[in-house]
């Protein structure tokens, strides 16, 4: 008997996997792309609605700092209005899931759910709550320093701005400690070409350009160091 032949080796289903996966990480990194792309929209606009009569506003903007601002805005819109949301996504399941029993005569969550995304997704509906959550958003940010995380921050960062040459403090609503150091501040937030602090004692917030500033003092980093006195050289003479 002659031996048999070899049949070949069947291919395995692991390319098709990966591919599979490739294809999932990727239409997953096109969501967060768009969705991140909404946010920073939503912060542009949040932004310049409620800080544009502000020493605040400002177009040299960091394009992360709308990101920022958006996250925040829904997060106040959030938190101002669960119960609304709540009862408008309680029925929105509840219409999905009875349209679902009324065509299919039994209980299905999984299709209901889906049911009731696609009145928001294939309707004009979708429209209708997109232009109210637009208006909700930026009525939620009423108060415009409300929009900087430092708010929310239970320890801010304080520095010490040191300019470039003496300055006048009748022109700056700032407290100064000598003609070119300020007292501390809070560091409010960074521009491109500038950062927002706010001075505790004046309880104002100001907009310094970077070219005027030499340097910044970290002053919440570092705890404050008393003098080192330095002996004098009679001193030295008599100890010696």
């Amino acid at each position: 008997m002659s031996p048999e032949t070899p049949q070949p080796l069947k291919a395995t289903e692991a390319p098709a996997n990966n591919q599979s996966v490739l294809k999932n990480l990727w239409a997953i990194a096109q969501g967060i792309i768009v969705l991140t792309g909404y946010i920073a929209v939503i912060g542009f606009l949040v932004f310049t609605q409620r800080l544009k009569d502000t020493v605040l506003i400002s177009y040299n903007v960091n394009p992360q700092q709308y990101i920022v601002w958006g996250v925040l805005a829904l997060f106040y819109f959030v938190i101002a209005n669960v119960p609304i949301i709540v009862v408008f996504a309680s029925l929105l399941l509840a219409t999905g899931i009875l349209d679902v029993y009324s065509l299919e005569k039994t209980w299905k969550l999984g299709k209901g759910i889906n049911r009731g995304l696609r009145y928001v997704t294939h309707t004009p509906l979708g429209y209708i709550l997109a232009l109210a959550l637009v208006f909700g958003i930026i009525g939620a940010t009423s108060k415009p320093d409300s929009l900087f995380p430092v708010v929310a921050s239970s320890k801010p960062r304080q520095i010490a701005i040191v300019f470039k040459e003496d300055v006048d403090p009748k022109n700056w609503r700032l407290t100064f400690v000598t003609a070119r150091r300020t007292a501390p501040l809070i560091l409010w937030d960074e521009y491109a070409d500038a950062i927002l602090v706010r001075d505790e004692t004046t309880n104002t917030i100001v907009e310094i350009k970077d070219d005027v500033i030499a340097g910044i003092d970290d002053e919440s980093s570092l705890p404050t160091l008393a003098p080192v006195a330095t002996p004098t050289p009679t001193e030295t003479a008599k100890n010696g």
